[in-house]
């Protein structure tokens, strides 16, 4: 046993010589060995901030972010790419980095986007060129729907000229208008009067369609026979008549110069002169013909007729402050003036 142990140790002083010459030269021929060269993509080396250049053999290149305004808005390129490099296992690795040639920090940063209105791009004008003339501002606004104004009214048609041969008033034309007349009287009832002198005067307004109104005058004059103890004697004095009337007139015929009218209406009279004088109401009535000389003047033949209740003008003394219906019928003549 102790043979076997000794033979064993002296088998191991001869290995360990043997197996420690070829640890030696292994390590040596790794060591020296040149080392294969290989092509390896660098982690994308990306600074922080301008303060991080240089760190890691960092280059800075060319802006790879192209800025360009288009309408208000910023178009970004493409980013920095990286150029694998060689490099040794034995020193610390080295980046290059390669951009393209349109990165420029010192472009501004693109000024904030205006605000929100109802106001595109095309509703602005573009500043002139450097050394043109610019022109007048013209702003267009927001696209509003704005009705159109109305269209100017068309003139008024001017009044058709009245025919000088109608009247006014068959056209739509009211005028005022002033008479004047005069004739004599006839007397109708008991104990008439005899004739005598008859005049007035009207003033009134005729309107579209003819019809009229007036306020009148009238006066006239007359005696009676008065029976007295001394024989057959006259009694006379004067009458006064005031009223308004409505009247209508129209012509006979269109484009005819003669033309007619007609007039009824209340009245007071009273009179002055007679051995029993009276006042008190009664009835006017009218009718005549006339002539149409042009639309500012006419002339006018026609009658009125006064029904009176009076005791004035009694014959017999026995019948004094007895009244009784007295017509007064004065035929006339008169002109017409309208304005």
């Amino acid at each position: 046993m102790q043979v076997l142990v000794t033979r064993a140790m002296a088998r191991a002083r001869v290995a360990l010589p043997l197996v420690a010459s070829l640890a030696l030269i292994v390590a040596v021929g790794g060591c020296s060995a040149p080392v294969a060269a290989r092509t390896t993509a660098a982690p994308v080396y990306v600074p922080e901030s301008i303060a991080d250049a240089g760190r890691g053999d960092w280059e800075t290149g060319p802006s790879a972010r192209e800025q360009a305004y288009q309408g208000g808005t910023i178009r970004a390129a493409s980013a920095p790419t990286v150029v694998p490099v060689r490099y040794d296992t034995t020193r610390a690795p080295t980046y290059t980095t390669t951009v393209p040639a349109t990165f420029n920090d010192d472009i501004p940063p693109p000024p904030p986007p205006p605000p929100a209105s109802d106001l595109s791009v095309s509703d602005l004008q573009a500043p002139p060129p450097a050394g043109a003339t610019a022109p007048a501002p013209v702003f267009v606004g927001p696209s509003t729907s704005i009705a159109d104004p109305c269209a100017p009214c068309p003139p008024a048609a001017a009044p058709a000229p009245i025919s000088s041969c109608n009247l006014p008033c068959t056209e739509g034309t009211s005028m005022w208008h002033i008479r004047g007349l005069g004739g004599f009287v006839v007397y109708e009832g008991d104990d008439p009067g005899d004739n005598c002198g008859y005049w007035g005067v009207d003033f009134g307004r005729t309107f579209c369609g003819c019809w009229g109104l007036d306020v009148f005058y009238r006066w006239n004059s007359g005696t009676f026979d008065r029976a007295t103890a001394l024989g057959p004697a006259e009694d006379g004095g004067d009458w006064h008549h005031f009223g308004v009337k409505i009247t209508y007139e129209g012509q006979f015929a269109t484009n005819s110069r003669l033309f007619w009218w007609v007039g009824l209406g209340p009245e007071y009279f009273t009179t002055d002169g007679y051995d029993d004088d009276d006042s008190g109401f009664g009835v006017y009535a009218e009718a005549g013909i006339g002539y149409f000389v042009n639309r500012n003047f006419r002339i006018r033949a026609g009658v009125g007729i006064h029904g009176v209740d009076t005791d004035v003008g009694r014959e017999n003394p026995a019948d004094d402050g007895e009244k009784r219906w007295l017509w007064i019928i004065g035929p006339h003549i008169g002109v017409e003036v309208n304005f």
